[in-house]
């Protein structure tokens, strides 16, 4: 369904996402995990052709038998929304706050000629429904605000379904809210991939949530992959220094006072990166080789790009 080959993005000559490869089927969810400044949303954003202002992607992403990054704006215009759907991080600035939402939900169908408005407007209601919104037709007529931060998600949902897209890209949809509501989320969204056998690219900083909703998953730092393969295996045992040191500034059910085990030092800006491995200024196993060279993608069957991948210490 989606092929990334070699993505790489730029901004002014300065490398933001490093040669980034990846694949996902239909009906599976990848998981894209990493501390914020990663890389994960400007993916994302580079897939879905909504880089921002100066920022240059390369490589290929193929999509359905066709380049993404290769078609014009009219092109993209008409897969995104309609082939593609994407769930954006904050849903109250991703919401127009002066329309109600059964224009929202109801726009795509409508540009995408796949529907008259009044059926458009029947279609909206039965999305609502169908994510969970209570009293669905009374729902409608609302606006943004008048929604909780649990009723917005559920519309944000609706928009990036409505069309059926074959991809749904899902930005931190769960960031935001209390832990029962995001657990209604993240089943909502795995039943949809499911019921529509949709591919879906599940953006997270949160490896619990990873953990529920992807079968595999790709950890970045700095713009480039560290580590990916199962999901449950790479949590049981994570080969690389970052995905470990993630795991281990996790609280396990440590006693009250128990201080958890930050990774050492902060994340650079990206002009400020080794040209090798990014992670090598704050790896306890990095050495000079590391600093100069990017591990090579050969590196791959070890489930990690990483010189000296192994076991926590």
């Amino acid at each position: 369904m989606l092929q990334v080959e070699h993505l790489r993005i730029t901004f002014r000559g300065t490398p933001i996402l490093r040669d980034l490869s990846f694949e996902i089927d239909p009906g599976e969810a990848l998981g894209l995990v990493g501390e914020s400044g990663s890389g994960k949303s400007l993916t994302a954003l580079a897939i879905i052709g909504l880089l921002p202002q100066g920022m240059h992607a390369e490589g290929r992403v193929i999509f359905e038998g066709e380049d993404l990054l290769a078609l014009d704006d009219a092109a993209l215009c008409a897969i995104r929304g309609r082939r593609m759907g994407m769930i954006f991080q904050e849903p109250m600035t991703a919401l127009n706050p002066v329309h109600r939402i059964s224009e929202q939900i109801a726009e795509p169908l409508v540009l995408h000629g796949l529907m008259s408005h009044g059926e458009a407007l029947r279609e909206a209601e039965r999305l609502l429904e169908r994510v969970g919104i209570e009293e669905p037709h009374r729902r409608l007529h609302s606006y943004p605000h008048e929604l909780s931060g649990g009723q917005r998600q559920r519309v944000m949902i609706a928009m990036a379904m409505a069309c059926k897209p074959g991809l749904l890209i899902a930005d931190e949809p769960t960031s935001a809210l209390d832990v029962t509501v995001q657990s209604e989320i993240l089943d909502l969204l795995r039943d949809l991939r499911l019921q529509e056998g949709m591919a879906t690219l599940f953006i997270s900083h949160d490896l619990a949530v990873i953990a529920r909703i992807a079968r595999h998953t790709l950890v970045l730092y700095g713009g480039a992959a560290m580590e990916m393969g199962d999901t449950l295996a790479l949590l049981r045992e994570p080969r690389h220094p970052y995905t470990q040191g993630l795991l281990a500034a996790l609280p396990h059910g440590q006693k009250r006072g128990t201080r958890l085990k930050p990774i050492p030092g902060f994340v650079p800006p990206p002009h400020l990166l080794a040209p090798g491995c990014p992670f090598h200024g704050r790896c306890p196993r990095g050495d000079a080789t590391c600093a100069r060279e990017a591990p090579p993608l050969s590196l791959a069957h070890t489930r990690a790009w990483c010189f000296h991948p192994g076991r926590a210490e």
